[in-house]
């Protein structure tokens, strides 16, 4: 992309990090899953939390997956482990008090720059649809027709089938998972149902262009077809997206092309400001008739949306597409909801997971700063007690709790607690992140 520093943005590069805490900072924090417990959970299981304020629907949060999944990729490294420790007499995974379990972790793979490890991001980072189109050849092939610029599909008009035992989630030798250019793409059914969506798109497109130009060959109208989907997904991100996340204070004016800026991805965005979507995901999966009517008779709860291909082709791409833009997704908090607190790919390989305990045990893998050094290295005051992070007295007490001092709070755990900006979705430190990665994103893509 930049014809002088050909190595930014690539696959296979370092992200970039402001921050990094002392050597010993990890062993002396708060076991993850006890933060969890403490201070995310969402309290009744079959309670449903309040919506956001803004009116925004599951869209928005299925979006921020799906761009998330063009942006950046860290692969664990099985060989290196940070296993968890379950607190003993835990009331999900620990039942029995026997005060041996674990939730396993592997680290994600990683390099050393100037004696840091630092992750691998083993996609492009800019914005271009490589979630779409894959970001290796052999990917990329697996996912053509070779005819007409067209994308395979298999019966349906669906994703094709992984017939290739291509690397994918949750293992390349389930065959009958779909085959998308990101490996993430069977996570659950919207998600497949929006890679679907612009895989059709892109298909439409090249219908349409070899249509007009009837003397193009294939790689001429594939070529084509991309470039306009990726202007597509750029102009969603940028021109609704973001202005839903962001507020009226949200990115600068676009000044035009910098070549002198990096567009890597930043490991405090990846690792901790861009997982906000998991506080806004709700309990079930609405699909959609015409009525536009949301019922627990059409929600899937979503312990059983994951990793669920033949619940898609089922209940069908139109009615999966109307519930995410009919259901609101959940407010901006620290509430993280049942089934990803303790459920996560249930069945899948595992009996269980929490991503909560997951976000901040990987913010301790990647040796992110704490949340207070991550504030200032974006221009912000650090935080001198718990109600300066948030005004809940209650929420700040189990912050207190939790970490005894402020000065040890993890970075993601700090951004979700607090409130969020003046006509927007999100709080102060994510949204100062958000702004800092996505001016790059634009004004370093040539």
């Amino acid at each position: 992309n930049n014809k002088h520093h050909h190595d930014w943005g690539m696959k296979g590069m370092p992200v970039t990090k402001r921050t990094s805490p002392p050597s010993d900072y990890a062993r002396n924090l708060p076991n993850p899953r006890l933060i969890s417990n403490q201070c995310l959970d969402d309290g009744d299981e079959f309670a449903f939390p309040a919506p956001n304020e803004m009116g925004a629907s599951d869209m928005l949060v299925i979006w921020g997956q799906f761009l998330d999944h063009d942006m950046v990729l860290t692969e664990s490294d099985s060989r290196e482990n940070m296993n968890i420790a379950i607190p003993r007499g835990d009331p999900v995974f620990d039942p029995h008090h026997r005060g041996n379990e674990i939730m396993p972790f592997s680290r994600s793979a990683h390099t050393n720059i100037g004696g840091k490890s630092t992750a691998i991001n083993s996609i492009t980072s800019y914005i271009d649809g490589s979630q779409v189109y894959g970001s290796d050849s052999s990917r990329a092939s697996a996912l053509r027709s070779f005819q007409d610029g067209r994308l395979r599909v298999s019966s349906g008009d669906h994703l094709p089938k992984n017939i290739l035992g291509l690397p994918n989630a949750p293992h390349s030798s389930l065959t009958d998972f779909s085959l998308a250019g990101d490996i993430r793409a069977n996570e659950n059914v919207a998600l497949q149902a929006m890679h679907t969506i612009w895989v059709r798109e892109h298909n439409r497109i090249a219908g349409s262009l070899a249509m007009i130009n009837p003397h193009w060959g294939d790689e001429s109208i594939y070529q084509a077809a991309r470039m306009i989907v990726g202007a597509e997904i750029q102009a969603i991100t940028y021109n609704e997206f973001l202005d839903n996340l962001l507020g009226i204070n949200g990115l600068p004016e676009y000044k035009g092309y910098n070549k002198t800026c990096n567009a890597a991805i930043n490991d405090e965005f990846a690792t901790a400001a861009f997982r906000l979507g998991h506080t806004l995901v709700s309990k079930c999966v609405a699909h959609l008739g015409k009525d536009m009517k949301v019922t627990n008779d059409n929600c899937i709860p979503l312990v059983d949306a994951f990793f669920s291909s033949e619940k898609l082709e089922k209940i069908g791409i139109d009615h999966i597409m109307r519930g995410l833009a009919g259901q609101m997704c959940q407010g901006m908090d620290h509430r993280i909801v049942h089934p990803l607190r303790n459920m996560l790919f249930k069945d899948h390989g595992f009996r269980g997971l929490d991503l909560a305990a997951i976000n901040i045990q990987r913010g301790r893998d990647h040796s992110l700063g704490t949340y207070n050094h991550v504030r200032e290295s974006f221009g912000l005051k650090a935080r001198n007690t718990f109600r300066e992070i948030t005004p809940d007295p209650m929420l700040a007490r189990d912050l207190e709790v939790a970490y005894g001092n402020v000065d040890n709070v993890d970075p993601w755990v700090g951004m979700i607690c607090e409130p969020t900006v003046y006509g927007a979705m999100v709080g102060e430190t994510i949204h100062a992140i958000i702004i800092d990665q996505f001016v790059s994103l634009r004004d370093c893509d040539r």
